[in-house]
């Protein structure tokens, strides 16, 4: 005889394991300022700044890289924003001279919207270590921390993404869904 479990119990039991397991992978998505702060000098670390060129120009986090939101996405005839794809991204993250084991700490000044596009887009391609500043430039300058207008030297590499092919879902009237290593051809 199969035990008897009431279905509102099993219902939360597994609301309450995805909550628990969602608040762990969620636990080094951002970082703080000060944790920032006290790593900028960490060799794998690599700040990118998502802000408009104009403001990175005036001043950023000292370290940061520059990255415009559109190196990374490309607008169709309707201005619909979609990502430039995985061998577009793969070149930008090489010449930005970020490895697939550095660190990647991101920001903008948009309240998250562009970092988060970098950050999933990374997150697509199997980055282990990605992180969003918690309250973006806007945080950082409010509490007084140091900015730089200088923009460093950086050390150009070819970045390996750790998954093997950058499996996008797409849905085509024409192939119904399917998976895809960042191609739409069906």
């Amino acid at each position: 005889m199969h035990p008897f479990y009431p279905l509102p119990l099993i219902k939360y039991l597994l609301l309450a394991s995805l909550l628990f397991f969602h608040t762990l992978a969620l636990a080094d998505t951002r970082v703080s300022t000060d944790w920032l702060n006290s790593h900028l000098n960490d060799p794998n670390l690599i700040v990118i700044d998502m802000t408009d060129g104009i403001q990175y120009q005036r001043f950023h986090v000292p370290g940061a890289r520059h990255l415009p939101y559109q190196a990374i996405n490309t607008n169709d005839r309707y201005g619909i924003s979609h990502s430039s794809g995985s061998a577009q991204l793969i070149n930008v993250l090489g010449q930005l001279g970020i490895r697939s084991d550095s660190h990647v700490v991101i920001y903008d000044d948009l309240g998250g919207l562009n970092a988060s596009r970098l950050y999933w887009e990374l997150e697509g391609l199997g980055h282990r270590r990605v992180s969003l500043l918690d309250g973006g430039l806007v945080k950082w300058i409010l509490e007084g921390r140091e900015v730089s207008n200088q923009t460093g030297l950086v050390s150009k590499t070819t970045y390996t993404p750790a998954l093997p092919g950058y499996a996008v879902v797409v849905f085509s009237p024409a192939c119904k869904w399917f998976y895809s290593p960042a191609r739409f051809d069906c």
